[in-house]
């Protein structure tokens, strides 16, 4: 993810299509890049989840609560 002004991130997601209706936390994202324009944070979930919609929230740098809009439903395949 691609942020600026903000002091953290992480990833909630929302099965889709199985009724689930409550975000799970998927994990605190890491800060891997910082520059004047922007910073890139990353983290690496688990391939076993199935189409679920991505959002990332956090903190910005006036302490308020800041939320990504849904990054899409994304689906991974079953690994051989």
């Amino acid at each position: 993810m691609h942020a600026h002004n903000v002091t953290n991130l992480e990833i909630t997601w929302i099965p889709t299509e199985t009724g689930v209706t409550t975000p799970v936390i998927e994990g605190k994202m890491k800060k891997v890049k910082a520059t004047p324009v922007e910073d890139v944070w990353e983290l690496e979930i688990s391939d076993a989840i199935m189409s679920t919609s991505f959002v990332a929230s956090g903190i910005d740098l006036n302490h308020k609560p800041v939320q990504s809009i849904d990054l899409g439903n994304v689906g991974f395949d079953d690994r051989p």
